[in-house]
């Protein structure tokens, strides 16, 4: 009895891991803003994470334009920021990434520290920085890349979500 109890356990949780690994998109290629897609005039557009959470572009600080390298344990963004070649780093498997980002007007670089979950079909990417937690959706809709970043709210409130849309470029 306890046996079956052993090789049942074991089934199925080769089952969940399997059905799991089914659910996580591939967001691997070269990303381009969706311009018909993008947030009205006037309303934030993401940005952030480089230089305490300023700057950087839409995108919550991918900029326009970017591409992103995947497999099982890493995804990868690399994108240019001015003339230099930036890459972040997140571990798909829940524990901490840490990534340096440009300090604000060429000051010293700081660290923001990322914790990446998957959520069904989207991934969650969580990053403590100098000026909060930021938090950014990563989902695949209609072969389109959606990235939905939430900044932290002046004074300590909630911040509003800015949703854009990626094209594979």
């Amino acid at each position: 009895m306890r046996r079956n109890f052993i090789v049942v356990t074991a089934v199925l949780m080769f089952c969940a891991a399997v059905s799991m690994s089914a659910q996580a998109p591939d967001f691997s290629g070269k990303w381009v803003a969706d311009a018909a897609a993008a947030p009205p005039a006037g309303a934030p557009a993401g940005g952030g994470g480089g230089g305490g959470g300023r700057g950087g572009g839409r995108g919550g600080g991918f900029g326009n334009e970017f591409t992103i390298a995947q497999n099982a344990k890493t995804l990868t963004i690399t994108r240019m920021q001015g003339d230099a070649t930036v890459t972040t780093v997140f571990n798909l498997d829940g524990s901490e990434s840490k990534n340096m980002v440009a300090g604000r007007g060429g000051g010293e670089p700081t660290a923001q520290v990322s914790k990446a979950v998957w959520e069904g079909a989207k991934l969650v990417v969580t990053t403590t920085a100098p000026n909060g937690e930021q938090k950014r959706v990563f989902a695949m809709e209609g072969g389109n890349l959606t990235i939905e970043t939430t900044q932290p709210g002046r004074d300590g409130g909630p911040g509003t979500p800015a949703k854009l849309t990626y094209k594979k470029g």
